[in-house]
């Protein structure tokens, strides 16, 4: 969402057999004219009110905390999957804490 590069330990990907899936949306979405997107909402809403996308089951793992907390949280969870004690899709949600403003401060 941010347009930047998403970093994945390489050792993750080829040890632990994590998988990561998406699409690119914004190029295909951003060459549509105004009615199709219209349209392809549309039809989305209508699928999604019919019942005809069901999520995969999941479980979502908040990420949070100093860098010691996310790397246990991350260990954990990849413990819980090499056990075999996870039998549906993780997604991984940051959760960032909030700035104040005087945390910010004028630079």
């Amino acid at each position: 969402m941010s347009k930047q590069p998403l970093k994945i330990p390489v050792g993750l990907l080829i040890f632990s057999d994590l998988k990561c899936h998406g699409y690119w949306h914004s190029n295909i979405w951003e060459s549509l004219p105004k009615q199709d997107k219209s349209e392809r909402i549309d039809m989305l809403t209508a699928w999604i009110e019919g019942g005809y996308f069901q999520p995969p089951l999941h479980e979502v793992v908040t990420l949070e905390g100093a860098d010691e907390e996310v790397t246990n949280i991350v260990k954990n969870t990849l413990k819980r999957i090499q056990e075999g004690k996870i039998g549906k899709k993780i997604l991984l949600r940051w959760k960032f804490p909030e700035a104040s403003l005087e945390d910010v401060g004028p630079n």
